[in-house]
């Protein structure tokens, strides 16, 4: 399946100023691709959800395929903001070998849990409902357990190629990629300062969503009714516009546009699901969205920063990856649903879903506390000790 993956950003600040709407910006889309997995679920195992669900509220979690799309902008955008001032002056070893183990620090301590966790199913002799590689709407003939497999997960180029099968936790395809980007971001940051106005900024924002979608629509992923990983061309043109998109954030034009009212605007298009016949259109909007929550003004962004909206965003890189993992471990333990779906009404589908949105939660919050936050300080010590000793 078409997992944002959220991505684990550092805490987004500039000039000692925090930015938390950003932060909680991850929280809706961690739960937008959430919604997304566990309404395609309910679907394959003929639960009444068409219906039983208002259809606003159906192409809203359909549409949420597109939320690792948001995710690669604002990882552009949010490693721009953090990183940008000490590594856009030119290329530094000692600065890029530190830039990638904070962010192996950041995404590999929860992959690798996550990854182990289904390991231990499987060395149980437990069976997951779906074995098949790719998502159960494209399965795809291969092993989805295997050794290679677990090998391109561990070496994080289990998205490199050409739309590869999806195997072991199908989310990970978006930290691969997302791993790629990292390794080019010291060369693009360097070239990012060559944007000096609003418009060349814009423009290359602009461009690269383009060409992304361009690319995907010519070799046969049409943007609207497939579900395409391909996640080297999408991290390719969405963390390119994300960078793009912090240039132009530093532009005196981007503090004169009424982003309190652009924001709303943005988010009530996705969230009503006004766009649900030009989906191609969303990557485009959820870069508006990243724009507004990067500043403190509107009703978008002050929602964004409240306290439970920041928490949820510093956990949901684990939400993110976990919650396939326990979508799946409930398949395990309930085959069949103590109510046949054709006998459940409105609210049962509802509490149906609120009950896999909270396991959910509660996973994620043991994995970042108990693995993700403990082993990111390790790690970080450890690459600072390291790089430390080479100096």
């Amino acid at each position: 399946m078409n997992p944002t993956a959220p991505e684990s950003h550092p805490a987004p600040t500039h000039g000692g100023v925090a930015l938390p709407g950003l932060t909680g910006l991850r929280a809706y889309l961690a739960f937008w691709v959430i919604a997304f997995h566990i309404i395609a679920g309910l679907v394959i195992d003929k639960f009444p959800v068409d219906s039983l669900l208002p259809p606003a509220a159906l192409g809203f979690a359909n549409a949420g395929m597109w939320g690792v799309d948001g995710f690669f902008i604002l990882s552009g955008f949010v490693l721009s903001h953090a990183y940008g001032r000490s590594m856009s002056t030119g290329f530094d070893l000692h600065g890029t070998l530190d830039f990638l183990g904070n962010r192996l620090a950041r995404i590999y301590p929860a992959h690798f849990a996550v990854l182990t966790g289904y390991g231990l199913v499987k060395l149980a002799g437990l069976s997951f409902l779906y074995e098949s590689c790719g998502s159960p709407y494209q399965p795809v003939a291969c092993e989805r357990f295997g050794i290679e497999a677990l090998f391109r997960h561990l070496t994080l180029i289990s998205s490199w190629g050409w739309n590869p099968p999806l195997t072991w936790n199908p989310p990970a395809w978006s930290i691969s990629s997302e791993w790629f980007a990292y390794l080019c971001f010291p060369l693009l940051i360097i070239a990012a300062r060559r944007l000096h106005t609003a418009g060349a900024a814009l423009a290359l924002a602009t461009v690269a969503l383009l060409a992304m979608l361009g690319t995907l629509y010519l070799h046969g992923f049409h943007p609207f009714g497939e579900e395409p990983e391909a996640g080297l061309i999408r991290i390719c043109g969405e963390f390119v516009c994300g960078v793009s998109l912090y240039r132009f954030y530093h532009t005196p034009l981007y503090a004169r546009l009424p982003w309190h009212w652009i924001g709303s605007i943005a988010a009530v298009l996705v969230l009503s699901n006004v766009l649900g016949q030009v989906q191609w259109l969303l990557p485009f909007v959820m870069a508006l969205i990243v724009l507004s929550a990067a500043q403190p003004r509107g009703p978008l962004s002050r929602l964004l920063s409240t306290r439970p909206m920041v928490w949820l965003g510093n956990v949901s890189y684990s939400l993110y990856m976990v919650h396939l993992l326990v979508l799946e471990l409930l398949g395990i333990l309930f085959p069949e649903p103590p109510t046949p779906p054709e006998q459940m009404g409105p609210l049962d589908v509802l509490g149906t879903i609120i009950f896999m949105v909270t396991l959910c939660v509660v996973g994620a919050t043991a994995l970042y506390y108990l693995v993700e936050e403990p082993a990111r300080v390790r790690v970080k010590s450890l690459v600072t000790r390291a790089l430390g000793q080479r100096s």
